[in-house]
């Protein structure tokens, strides 16, 4: 091939060789510069995400703090929360929704707390009303009347607000609903302790009482206490406040230069930064939800709140950030709205079937109440049909409403026609005055039913005979309740009437009935014929008893014989039983007064007579004066009683006796200082009255009588140390009884003299005067006639054919003659 100058054959034509170049050459020139675009885009879309990010942490660090806290998903009312009385339901609400709490927990706490009736009373503490204030906690609130509804649920709302605020502090979080119902419970303090300390014993944290007297047992955790009742609240969020979505400090700084670069950089700004505010507004608006789920008023201003909240970010200046985030807005609120307004609907439905139910329920009681009032009245039926009619009437309405469905109102015409037979037979039943006729027409009410007129006959058979047994059981029980207290109330009037008969007996009054609670004009229905017979017959004896033995006392001996033979019966003479009857008490009595007399004088008249007693209630040992006043009385009281002068006492045997106790101690030496000591004493005290003291004791002591007389004598010599002479100790040879005085003084002559007889041998001859000579023989002649006509026979011996009768402690006796 021929070359030119040099070239190449293949560059001759260099035309079409530069074209085909230049066109690899700007193909490749074009897609380098698109790799260079593209790399340059990535390279903005990336600074562009970084700035989004920046811009929208705040939004995410806002929301994921609210994320984390615990929360529920937002339940129905419980039954008994749209079953409460709208009135009190709707303050509670307005409560809650003013101090920015969920109504739910508060609802939650009064339904737990009282059932929602604001009369409500704790009868074993102050708590009170709606939500149970005890007076502390009411006065801390300034609660006044917390049995008014609306200042309880204020007062109520005020102490979770507070108790909330606490538990935020304590948890890091919002309380849950069963949370702010354990602080109501235990106080927040106790509930902070509880939820911190879970595996403690609760007791130890709050108390055995505040555990045991709330459902828990002993030995109970913490937590399981805790638990038994979150579970019983629903444990629902209690705060409703979440707070409005925070805003951006750091802006998008968006480039707008017209280049790929900076095209490609904004809009990864924009769509990241969309993105990010889009999540925190679905989160700020579920909180809006949570909030307001069923109040569309406030959910529509909360989304007002929200969107100008947001709309106070710069970034949002831009057009194309504001369009998107209105876009976001527009969508993601549209089905909260619908869901508020379904809401709204359903609880406004649930509180017109509240309010319906509510109404026919006030309904049915007030046509009970009526039917009652009625009870057996002509026109009773025809004013219950009226009654009926119209509360039948207003089922229906309810029904055509939709608020019922039709089964719910066919239930509701059976209840209130069943109500107002009910309330119609309970009238008649209880305006009936006999347990036997309340049965009879608890019986007769089936045979009303089957002849198919009257209210009744609207009922089914098993509902008519539910309410005729129902009837029969409450008259048979109030039957056997009458026959019950029929019994009892017989036995107490049978009780009764034993007293009667024995205080007439004792001392002639009758016992007060009335004053019992036994009107005299029941004792004729409440006792057979012939048990009110029986009573009056024993009143009779009884009084004639209390004739017979009254005075006794207050007789000599002898006229208590005239009185005893006086009440001998004749025999065969009518009432002769009751005579002997009589005579026996009479007899009886007169061995009680006069042993008493016997071994006791002193004490014996002071019981018979009332004027000597009342001087020893008033007998004063630092006055000597009331004491001889006293003994003066006795002494006398026992003369004109015809004791014997010898039997006479100035002391009672107990005071005797106490005084004589320190002669019996000691050695002899000892007993002559106590005897001296005695008389001194005795002087002092019973003035002219020392020498009958002195002997009584001396007698007490184990000395007779006449010797006691004797002793007193040189006792009172030996208290004067004065020596008693020879012929002191001819009048008494008191042997061993008084031995101490020749101990202290030297030995005296044992002098021979007549005994005095005791009281025992001067018995004997009163029942025995045969006896007389030997009587003599032994104590001297005249011993026996000076006895004999000095004092009067014991009554309790008495001189028979053959012997002497006599009564003791023992019983009946007899003792022949010469023994």
């Amino acid at each position: 091939m021929a070359r030119v100058g040099g070239v190449p054959d293949f560059a001759v034509d260099t035309g079409d060789a530069a074209r085909a170049l230049a066109n690899v050459a700007g193909s490749m020139s074009g897609r380098l510069r698109a790799l260079a675009d593209k790399a340059a885009i990535r390279e903005a879309e990336q600074a562009g995400l970084s700035a989004a990010q920046r811009g929208s942490v705040s939004y995410l660090q806002a929301r994921s703090v609210e994320q984390d806290a615990p929360t529920a998903k937002k339940g129905r009312p419980s039954r008994a929360q749209v079953n409460a009385p709208s009135e009190i339901r709707n303050t509670i609400v307005q409560a809650a929704k003013k101090y920015g709490l969920g109504p739910n927990a508060l609802l939650k706490v009064a339904q737990l707390e009282s059932s929602f009736n604001p009369q409500a009373k704790n009868p074993n503490s102050s708590a009170g009303g709606l939500f149970q204030f005890i007076d502390g906690t009411a006065k801390d609130y300034g609660l006044k009347n917390r049995y008014d509804p609306v200042e309880a649920a204020d007062a109520g709302a005020r102490l979770m607000r507070d108790n909330r605020n606490h538990l935020v502090k304590v948890l890091g979080r919002e309380p849950t609903a069963g949370e702010l119902y354990l602080a109501h419970q235990q106080g927040r303090g106790g509930a902070a302790k509880l939820l911190g300390n879970p595996n403690a014993k609760a007791s130890d944290l709050v108390g055995s009482d505040a555990v045991r007297l709330n459902g828990g047992k002993a030995g109970m955790l913490a937590k399981d206490f805790a638990a038994l009742w979150l579970r019983k609240a629903g444990d629902e969020p209690g705060s409703v406040r979440h707070g409005l979505p925070s805003l951006t400090t750091e802006p998008l700084a968006l480039r707008r230069d017209g280049t790929l670069h900076g095209d490609a950089f904004d809009a990864a700004a924009i769509r990241a930064y969309s993105w990010r505010v889009s999540e925190g507004l679905s989160t700020d608006l579920a909180n809006a939800y949570q909030d307001f789920g069923d109040d569309p008023g406030g959910f529509a201003n909360r989304m007002s709140e929200i969107r100008e909240t947001y709309l106070k970010d710069p970034n949002l200046a831009d057009p194309e950030v504001r369009e998107a985030f209105e876009k976001s807005f527009a969508q993601q609120s549209r089905g909260y709205r619908l869901k508020v307004a379904t809401n709204q609907e359903g609880q406004l439905r649930q509180e017109e079937l509240a309010a319906t139910q509510g109404a026919i329920s006030a309904r049915e009681r007030d046509i009970e109440r009526q039917a009652h009032a009625l009870g057996a009245n002509d026109d009773g039926d025809a004013i219950l049909h009226q009654q009926l009619q119209q509360s039948h009437s207003m089922v229906d309405a309810a029904v055509e409403a939709g608020t019922l469905t039709p089964l719910q109102g066919q239930r509701k015409k059976e209840s209130l026609s069943l109500s107002a037979v009910r309330g119609r037979a309970q009238g008649v039943f209880d305006a009936l005055d006999t347990p036997a006729k309340k049965e009879q027409f608890a019986l007769s009410l089936l045979e009303d039913w089957q002849s198919g007129e009257g209210p009744i006959a609207q009922l089914d058979h098993g509902s008519v005979k539910a309410l005729s047994q129902s009837l029969y059981r409450d008259a048979r029980a109030l039957a056997n309740k009458q026959d019950a207290e029929t019994k009892l109330k017989k036995t107490r009037i049978k009780s009764l009437i034993n007293d009667d008969i024995a205080s007439i007996e004792k001392t002639g009054k009758s016992v007060d009935f009335e004053a019992a609670g036994i009107p005299p004009e029941t004792l004729v229905t409440a006792l057979t014929p012939e048990e009110y017979q029986s009573w009056q017959e024993g009143k009779d004896i009884a009084g004639r008893i209390y004739d017979a033995v009254a005075d006794l006392d207050t007789l000599s001996a002898e006229e208590i014989e005239q009185r005893l033979e006086a009440l001998e019966p004749e025999a065969g003479s009518e009432g002769f039983r009751d005579q002997e009857a009589i005579l026996t008490a009479a007899e009886r009595k007169a061995r009680s007064v006069l042993k008493l007399r016997s071994l006791d004088p002193a004490r014996a008249v002071e019981e018979s007579f009332d004027e000597i007693g009342e001087l020893a209630d008033m007998t004063d040992p630092e006055d000597p004066q009331t004491i001889i006043d006293l003994v003066g009385a006795r002494l006398r009281a026992q003369e004109t009683l015809d004791i014997p002068e010898l039997a006479r006492q100035p002391l009672t045997v107990a005071e005797a006796t106490n005084l004589a106790r320190a002669l019996k101690a000691g050695d002899d030496a000892s007993q002559v200082a106590a005897m001296q000591d005695l008389v001194e004493q005795a002087q002092m005290a019973y003035g002219d009255y020392a020498d009958e003291v002195l002997r009584q004791v001396l007698q007490v002591h184990g000395v007779d009588r006449e010797l006691a007389k004797a002793g007193a004598q040189m006792f009172k010599k030996i208290s004067k140390n004065e020596r008693p002479n020879e012929q002191d100790f001819r009048k008494a040879d008191l042997g061993r009884e008084l031995g101490a005085s020749d101990a202290s003084f030297g030995a005296a002559p044992d002098p021979a003299t007549t005994p005095v007889p005791p009281y025992q041998a001067i018995q004997l001859l009163l029942d025995q005067p045969d006896l007389a000579p030997s009587f003599d023989k032994k104590y001297g002649q005249g011993a026996a006639e000076r006895v004999l006509s000095g004092r009067r026979n014991d009554p309790y011996r008495r001189r028979v054919e053959g012997g002497t009768e006599f009564v003791d402690d023992t019983g009946e006796g007899f003792i022949p003659d010469g023994k």
